[in-house]
């Protein structure tokens, strides 16, 4: 790489700069007022203002159980499912729209899927549909099982 004298001298100057203001910055250090950043008053005010709010008891707080609800994305809320409750096999796509990631068209693929190549044999098999990954595959095992209609071990 080959600079020609004008880039020489523009680079000479830039260097020069950052060269000169490392210096003023060395020798005269800059002196800042940390009073002007204590909020500690704010942070008492705070602390006595939502002390009321806070609950610390951990035995009167509510548990979240995370696989009893599930949303959408637009914030509408979807009917509560419980674990193990949907049998792949069998579900029609207004079910399958209930399991978390699951719209109206990737039901319609399942059902699909499920039409051309038979019945589900594993749950690892759902990956096989379009629009079903290793992640949407996750979010909605704790909610299904698999169950065919010569099956008699399971109840409905």
């Amino acid at each position: 790489m080959v600079l020609t004298k004008s880039e020489k001298r523009a680079l000479l100057f830039i260097t020069a700069v950052l060269l000169a203001s490392i210096l003023v910055k060395w020798l005269i250090p800059h002196d800042t007022n940390t009073a002007i950043y204590d909020y500690s008053m704010e942070d008492s005010l705070f602390k006595a203002l939502s002390a009321d709010t806070v609950e610390t008891d951990i035995q009167t707080a509510e548990v979240k159980k995370p696989l009893k609800s599930t949303h959408r994305k637009a914030g509408k809320s979807r009917k509560i499912l419980k674990e193990k409750s949907v049998n792949i096999n069998t579900a029609d796509q207004k079910t399958l729209k209930k399991l978390p990631s699951i719209g109206p068209s990737t039901a319609k693929l399942i059902i699909e899927y499920r039409e051309q190549n038979g019945f589900f044999k594993s749950i690892d098999e759902l990956e096989n549909v379009k629009r079903i990954g290793p992640k949407t595959l996750k979010k909605i095992e704790p909610y299904i099982f698999i169950k065919t209609a010569t099956d008699s071990s399971k109840s409905y």
